[in-house]
């Protein structure tokens, strides 16, 4: 014999088990929250079956019950297709079309059934970032004679000590110590502090010159400067 086992609280059917007889009687115990009555209907999705009694209470005697189809509400997020603000709903059923269960990444716009990517919003980002990828191409350690030099703000550093050297009128062959980039010292002439200038210029003219052909362009891929 067959028992379906439903929930104290809610009512709801949770599994069917075989029934055990009593030692004594030799008949089949229903225990409390047991009915030998199976539930049969078919069931939607978001439905689940409920034994209740004639007062929709749920019953603790099997006897005093039936079974009943009820819908089950469950609360989703859905995503309005205009703004991609979210809103909970108590149910999916009750997402009307001006929201989608669809999740909006950046730069997405709802299009017929599903979204889409927003190339004016792509190209206005990549536009505003390129100039920022642009500044920080730039202002990347530069690697000459071998080692790496600091060149923020435009080179600030290797400039104020070529300048002070002028002042003075050194030799290009006077020696300073110059701190690199990992914040050692080096024993560097007037004339190394010069050619790292002009490779830090050539390459800063070469990344402008990218970020010009770039900018002519639709925008629709961010700026990847090569250097």
């Amino acid at each position: 014999m067959k028992l379906a086992q439903y929930h104290f609280e809610t009512g709801e059917y949770l599994r069917t088990v075989d029934a055990v007889k009593n030692i004594k009687s030799k008949e089949f115990m229903i225990p409390p929250y047991h009915t030998p009555d199976l539930p049969i209907a078919e069931l939607e999705d978001n439905e689940y079956h409920v034994f209740l009694d004639n007062n929709g209470n749920v019953p603790r005697d099997y006897a005093n019950g039936a079974w009943a189809v009820k819908t089950r509400f469950v609360k989703v997020t859905a995503y309005n297709k205009q703004t991609k603000q979210p809103k909970e709903f108590e149910d999916k059923t009750l997402v009307d079309d001006e929201y989608t269960l669809l999740e909006p990444q950046s730069f997405q716009k709802w299009g017929d059934e599903q979204w889409v990517q927003n190339d004016e919003a792509v190209a206005a980002y990549n536009a505003q970032n390129g100039k920022v990828i642009r500044d920080n191409a730039v202002s990347d350690d530069l690697t000459a004679l071998d080692v790496e030099w600091d060149v923020l703000n435009d080179a600030a550093d290797i400039r104020r000590v070529i300048n002070d050297a002028e002042t003075i009128d050194a030799q290009e062959t006077d020696t300073t110590q110059f701190r690199l980039a990992d914040n050692t010292w080096r024993e560097t002439s007037l004339a190394e502090l010069r050619q790292v200038l002009c490779v830090f210029i050539a390459r800063k003219r070469d990344i402008w010159n990218q970020f010009a052909q770039w900018d002519a362009t639709d925008k629709l891929e961010a700026f990847s400067p090569e250097y």
